[in-house]
């Protein structure tokens, strides 16, 4: 099974905490920049991310616990697969399998992020995934939403022209496994 994806929730959880403590803290109530985020160590299980102090802020600090262990709850399971026209293209760059309300709106509900992807890539995805992890994430993945993949050419996580994507899917946690494939310039 190539690229089977253990989940790399971290370095997502590290920018939207430090995104939330930047939020009003500018000048005049405009948002500071968000620090970078930083990535643990591949082989290392951590149960908590830290983030960095908000650059007017520096006594300001957040630990975010993980409610949830890998591979624990309910489950979204599947395969990225890439259109054959991107296959050059597609070398050095992150792979985000993201969940979004099926408004499609807001933080995501949970995102996993595969570096060097080998495709197709499996993935797994799970309450480990989101996040803001609260009690009913579990019940919130169950729901109906929809779920998109997209090849970070652009590097930003928030998205960039230049990203290759899917059609987003409507998925249920415990459903039957889905197969997304990027064949799309996400665009302007």
């Amino acid at each position: 099974m190539h690229g089977v994806a253990a989940g790399r929730v971290l370095p997502f959880v590290t920018l939207v905490a430090s995104l939330a403590l930047a939020t009003g803290c500018g000048p005049s109530g405009a948002a500071a920049p968000a620090p970078p985020a930083t990535t643990p160590p591949a082989a290392t299980t951590q149960p908590t991310a830290t983030t960095q102090p908000a650059a007017d802020h520096p006594a300001v600090e957040t630990q975010i616990a993980q409610k949830f262990a890998a591979g624990e709850g309910p489950r979204i399971r599947g395969t990225v697969a890439l259109d054959a026209q991107f296959a050059a293209e597609a070398a050095g760059h992150p792979l985000l399998v993201i969940l979004r309300s099926q408004a499609g709106g807001g933080m995501p509900i949970a995102v996993l992020t595969i570096d060097d992807p080998v495709f197709p890539v499996t993935f797994d995805l799970g309450a480990e995934h989101a996040p803001l992890q609260s009690d009913d994430t579990p019940e919130i993945l169950k729901g109906e939403n929809k779920l998109l993949a997209r090849l970070s050419v652009s590097g930003s996580m928030l998205g960039g022209a230049e990203d290759i994507e899917c059609e987003p899917a409507l998925v249920q946690a415990g459903g039957p496994a889905v197969t997304l494939t990027l064949d799309h310039r996400r665009g302007p």
